[in-house]
């Protein structure tokens, strides 16, 4: 059986004792006592120091390319079927994936057996493929258009703030004007600034540089499946 967390711990030594990159996006870092595999912003893979456990957790950023990067560091395989992610040793002993689920070095789910049973329904199947193809819609956007800036005229359940500077629509717990928007393939910079501003980055910097598409596409994907996917 394979010590994923001291093969990687190995890697980590002097200059790169704290990162290594192993490919395109994708580091093994440290977190405190822990050992990461990172893509992108994201913590996909976590090797506890209990040299046993494995927590896998992309947040919902669930691309093809997660799923190679899940199965390229995992004992076992990530794969898909009608939007759906499953995870285990082979196509006879699969489970269907959540993010936090855990496993030991053998590729043995260890999670809570009612966490792995699981399943997700048709109405949230195509939440999260609508949301997809929104989030698709608005690259093609913004590749013809440049990224769109807050304006008065965008959605006030999106732009208008409360005096704690919460969006109306957040502090109503509303978020039907999101699937709306959605429906209608509306884009406009003040849902783009709210998904940014969420994950932590620089909203006004990054849409006025016009750079990110990736960073944007992954930010609003995941602002729209925390306020829609329950």
């Amino acid at each position: 059986m394979k010590n994923y967390y001291n093969h990687y711990n190995e890697l980590l030594q002097g200059r790169c004792k704290n990162s290594r990159r192993l490919e395109n996006n994708t580091y093994v870092q440290r977190r405190d006592s822990d050992i990461v595999i990172k893509y992108h912003d994201t913590d996909i893979i976590r090797f506890k120091d209990d040299e046993k456990t494995i927590i896998v957790d992309c947040s919902d950023f669930r691309t093809v390319t997660t799923r190679q990067r899940l199965s390229a560091y995992l004992p076992v395989n990530v794969s898909q079927k009608n939007y759906i992610w499953y995870i285990g040793k082979d196509r006879n002993n699969q489970a269907l994936f959540f993010d936090g689920i855990e496993l030991n070095y053998n590729g043995d789910i260890i999670s809570d057996p009612k966490l792995v049973q699981y399943k997700e329904d048709k109405k949230t199947i195509k939440i999260k493929k609508d949301i997809n193809k929104y989030c698709n819609a608005l690259i093609k956007f913004i590749d013809k258009n440049g990224v769109p800036m807050p304006n008065s005229g965008d959605c006030w359940d999106c732009s208008m703030r409360t005096e704690n500077n919460i969006t109306l629509g957040d502090s109503t717990n509303n978020h039907s004007h999101l699937l709306e928007h959605i429906k209608e393939n509306y884009i406009h910079g003040s849902l783009i600034y709210n998904a940014l501003t969420e994950a932590g980055y620089n909203a006004g910097f990054i849409m006025r540089i016009g750079r990110c598409n990736d960073m944007i596409k992954r930010s609003v994907r995941k602002y729209l499946i925390k306020r829609l996917v329950k």
